[in-house]
């Protein structure tokens, strides 16, 4: 009897051991703050990094429709009047220093690093 009681007490201490373990290691609330890191909730929005409805707009994003509109609001070929306004080729080197295909890429786009500079 003493010996199950033992078995039971050592069992009950390892699992209550490690069933603390596992809470201090997942319950990041102290810490972390669990919803914080599982939604991102104050940092960035999961549901906004996700669908960038706040910060881009998804789909303005996919379409360029509200960030550059190179369609109807700027239209690329009259912004930069490839042929008359800046000669891109003679100003830029196109060949050399811009290289439009890279300009016009999406991922080059959403930096708006080298596009907005130049």
């Amino acid at each position: 009897m003493l010996r199950l009681i033992s078995m039971l007490r050592l069992d009950s201490m390892l699992r209550l051991d490690s069933m603390l373990k596992l809470i201090s290691m997942l319950r990041l609330d102290s810490v972390y703050r669990l919803d914080s890191v599982l939604t991102l909730g104050s940092m960035l929005r999961l549901n906004s990094m996700l669908r960038l409805s706040s910060m881009l707009g998804l789909d303005s994003m996919l379409r360029l429709g509200s960030i550059l509109r190179l369609d109807s609001v700027y239209r690329l070929d009259s912004m930069l009047r490839l042929d008359n306004v800046y000669r891109l080729d003679s100003v830029y080197r196109l060949d050399s220093v811009m290289r439009l295909d890279s300009m016009l890429r999406l991922d080059s786009m959403l930096r708006l690093g080298k596009f907005v500079e130049t």
